[in-house]
This record gives structure tokens, C-alpha cells and sequence, in this order.
């Protein structure tokens, strides 16, 4: 009986680390399941936005985006059913990514990609999840396989540089301009920004102009000694 006490404290203890595991770990409300937990009154959504980053009004223009790039593409399976559709980009809005159980925070990226797993919207990897934490000003896109033959990382990289500006006038509008380019992208409509350094065009007009001295300096010397 001596042992009941022991016995006690230690499952006393077990308890409490694993209450505070599951009261420390992220809620990831889903906005098909948890409707009001995801800021959408009560109605089933593809955008997520538990701490109101954008007002309703935005939040549903953005929904019907959403659902309008979903029905203009067929179902990319191999294997087709009654459930497959077309591109699904979802959308979790955030002022900050809550940490993990064991303390840490992780990046978008990251949590970009455990959304994406825990949601399960698509069939066969045709889903894109977006992340937006607007306190850091951080944005995270997680493609599924079939998505990532369109949506590449050289796109989402090219996206997040031609849509920086609009997210500082709106979330709104720089959402809207993002998922008009994964649009396009996913549509094989979209072109990769052409950038060339400075310092590349700098070196080739000095070329081009030490070239044009060379011939100025032949025919002045022809000129002279002819």
C-alpha cells in the first residue's frame, strides 16, 4: 500500500504533461468543418480567418474567387469519382502562427504544409494551401503533387515578388492578385518575370562601347594615313 502514493504522483504528473501538451498544441480549425472557428459564420468556406484579418465582406469576395478557379478546371486524377474537382486553393489567414506543443514556432512554410495534410482537400494532390500571417507580413504556399507541375517554386517565388506592393495597400487586394497569377499559372497562361542584373547590362554596354572605340579609332587612322 506504500506504493499507492507513488503511484498516484506519478500518473498525477503523466496527467498534467499531457493536458498541457494538448492545451499548448495549434488549433487548426478547418473552414469545412469548423465554420465559426475559422471566422465564417457558420457556413463551410475554402478560406480560414480565425482572427479576422479581413472583414466578412472581403472574406467572402475572396471565398467566391476561390470557388470560381475550383470549378473552371476538370478533375486531374488519373482515377476520376463523384468527389474529384478541379484546382482547390484554400487559404488560412493569422496575426501570428501559434507555437507547437513542444515550444517551437514553426515557420509558414511549415504550417503552410501541415494545413495542407491535416485539411485533406484534395483527391490527388490537385490542393494548394495559402498562408497568410499578417503580423510578420510572412505568405506561404504548399502545393500537392499534381498542383506543383503548374504552381512551381520559381512561380510562387515570381508571385510573391509582383504582388508584395498590393498587400501593403490591402490583404484583400493582395490576395485577389495572387490567386489571379496561380490562376493563370495553373491555366499555363503565366510568364516568369525576365530579370537581368545591373551589373550584366552595365558590362555589356561598356563591351558594345569599347567595340564602337576600336572601329572609330581604325577609321580615324586609316583616315590619316591613307
Amino acid at each position: 500500500m506504500k506504493e499507492t502514493p507513488l503511484l498516484i504522483l506519478v500518473i498525477m504528473m503523466y496527467s498534467g504533461f499531457f493536458i498541457s501538451c494538448a492545451l499548448s498544441r495549434p488549433h487548426n480549425p478547418n473552414p469545412q468543418v469548423s465554420m465559426y472557428g475559422c471566422g465564417r459564420g457558420g457556413k463551410k468556406s475554402l478560406i480560414c480567418d480565425p482572427d479576422l484579418v479581413i472583414s466578412v465582406q472581403d472574406a467572402n469576395l475572396i471565398d467566391k474567387k476561390l470557388h470560381e478557379i475550383q470549378d473552371s478546371f476538370e478533375c486531374e486524377c488519373d482515377r476520376k469519382n463523384d468527389t474529384c474537382r478541379g484546382y482547390t486553393i484554400s487559404i488560412y489567414l493569422t496575426k501570428t502562427i501559434p507555437k507547437y506543443y513542444y515550444g517551437n514556432t514553426p515557420t509558414a512554410e511549415d504550417y503552410a504544409n501541415r494545413l495542407r495534410k491535416d485539411w485533406d482537400f484534395g483527391e490527388c494532390g490537385e490542393d494548394i494551401v495559402i498562408v497568410g500571417v499578417k503580423d510578420t507580413q510572412q505568405r506561404a504556399t504548399s502545393v500537392g503533387k499534381i498542383a506543383a507541375r503548374k504552381i512551381t517554386e520559381e512561380v510562387i517565388s515570381d508571385v510573391y515578388q509582383k504582388t508584395i506592393d498590393r498587400f501593403s495597400e490591402s490583404y484583400k487586394d493582395g490576395l485577389l492578385a495572387m490567386l489571379n497569377r496561380y490562376e493563370q499559372a495553373l491555366s499555363d497562361g503565366y510568364s516568369l518575370a525576365v530579370i537581368i542584373p545591373v551589373w550584366t547590362i552595365v558590362q555589356m554596354l561598356g563591351g558594345a562601347l569599347f567595340v564602337l572605340c576600336c572601329f572609330c579609332s581604325m577609321y580615324v587612322c586609316k583616315r590619316i594615313y591613307s
